[in-house]
Formats: structure tokens, sequence, C-alpha cells
């Protein structure tokens, strides 16, 4: 993927993510602000990037999904 196109489709996975958790937590929008915090931090998304590339077996939606989780407990 073009390093162009990596930040809107991350944003994407991320504001996918962030709304799951809204909708999983009652509406509470705690999970969600903690994921938008995260996910939107341009040292995270570095990170993302380097899990990409460190996990290439798995989704991309996998990935940040199991760092979201990591940061964010449920």
């Amino acid at each position: 993927m073009e390093a162009e196109d990596r930040f809107p489709f991350v944003t994407g996975i991320v504001e996918g993510l962030a709304y799951e958790r809204y909708q999983r937590d009652g509406k509470a929008t705690a999970g969600m602000k903690c994921i938008y915090e995260w996910g939107f931090n341009a040292e995270n998304v570095v990170k993302i990037y380097d899990a990409f590339k460190a996990f290439p077996d798995y989704t991309p939606a996998a990935v940040v999904s199991a760092m979201a989780e990591k940061e964010c407990p449920r």
C-alpha cells in the first residue's frame, strides 16, 4: 500500500472499532474515546504500521483490533 493511502485506511479501521465499541458498551463513550485517542496518536500510528510488517499473515483490521484491545480493554 502506498504511504499516502495508509493513514486513511488505518483511520477507517480505527473509526469502525470505535463505533463498534460504542455500540457494544451500550452507547457509553469512554471506550470509544480511548480507541480514538489511541488510534489517532501519531506515535501509535507508527506502531500500527510497524505491526503490519511484523504480522503479515493477519489482516490489518485484526492487527489494529488486537492492539486497540490491549490499550483499551473492555
